[in-house]
């Protein structure tokens, strides 16, 4: 691994773990500001909650890519660079027992990498649709206290 890429391998791993527990940090005040005694309250909170499962999401996909950075990346490019001189001979490459055994790893690595984003994801969009929904909600609360003063307003004119 080259220095560059070392570094921002690092950089990047710093980034997502310091957002992700800033982030829990903020929403964990959030938490604790808020009553819980009404609708809005309930909703703040539960959005608080969301957006920790999302920070914390972000802190183990960071931690992720590390152990990624640190223990997988060399055996990986081993092999690549091994296939590549085989390509280059003209000959067959062919993975030995422990090869095949670090490429289950390295897999099945990558496959719980990308379901901890798609988690991360589905988190996302369900925080988003609340989001939505609860926006929608307020609207239809205020449009409907709005039709009940104006009709309120013709009731006393006549």
């Amino acid at each position: 691994m080259s220095n560059g890429q070392g570094l921002f391998g690092l950089a990047l791993i710093a980034g997502m773990a310091l957002i992700g527990l800033w982030t829990a940090w903020m929403q964990g005040r959030v938490l604790a500001r808020e009553p819980g005694d009404t609708p809005e309250s309930f909703f703040f909170r539960s959005q608080a909650v969301r957006r920790m499962v999302i920070a914390l999401l972000l802190v183990v996909m960071g931690a992720m890519l590390g152990v990624a950075m640190i223990l997988l990346e060399e055996p990986a490019q081993a092999i690549a660079d091994m296939r590549d001189r085989a390509d280059q001979a003209g000959t067959i490459f062919r993975l030995d027992d422990s090869q095949e055994r670090f490429a289950s790893i390295y897999g099945g690595f990558w496959l719980g990498f990308f379901f901890v984003f798609f988690m991360l994801l589905a988190v996302l969009a369900w925080d988003v649709w609340a989001l939505r929904a609860f926006r929608l909600e307020l609207r239809r609360d205020i449009l409907e206290h709005k039709r009940r003063l104006a009709s309120n307003r013709g009731e006393g004119a006549g």
